[in-house]
């Protein structure tokens, strides 16, 4: 749930540069990836737009991603996933406008024709972006998409 520590640790890394607190995060999904058994050729971070990313200066999400699959000692594909376009921050909007923000937003630069993919992001409320995310790397020929996230909202 996104609130205790693992919500402040988030928040840390997204605005405040809060690395030591996404090398944590990571440690602890990883944990979990290996307690459901996950079988991943490939950890792919969900990407933000390139002006979101030079406002923050870093995406969490690869940070998260690259701890993530150097403990996993699976590749990490950083740039596998593109924003096709900028969509408005998921957080700005109602639920019901949140699948229309990102559809279409993701795609997959190369095939992944029967490789299992280990999605990672910070955050999910909705999981739209996850979904449309996820939506890219099937349509790619991904076998699977395992979601990885480090903390969810609560259920509105």
């Amino acid at each position: 749930m996104y609130d205790g520590a693992p919500a402040r640790w988030v928040q840390r890394l997204k605005f405040s540069n809060g690395f030591r607190e996404g090398r944590v995060l990571a440690h602890l999904m990883a944990d979990d990836l290996l307690a459901r058994g996950l079988a991943a050729d490939l950890i792919v971070p969900v990407p933000l737009s390139t002006w979101r990313l030079m406002r923050r200066g870093h995406n969490q999400a690869i940070t998260l991603a690259a701890a993530i699959a150097r403990t996993l000692h699976i590749p990490l594909a950083r740039r596998m996933l593109i924003r096709t376009r900028h969509t408005q921050a998921q957080a700005d909007l109602a639920t019901s406008a949140r699948r229309r923000n990102v559809a279409n937003a993701f795609r997959a630069r190369q095939p992944l024709t029967g490789l299992r993919i280990a999605l990672v992001d910070d955050v999910m409320t909705t999981g739209e972006t996850l979904r449309a995310a996820s939506r890219a790397l099937h349509d790619a020929g991904a076998a699977s998409v395992t979601l990885c996230v480090a903390t969810r909202t609560p259920a509105a």
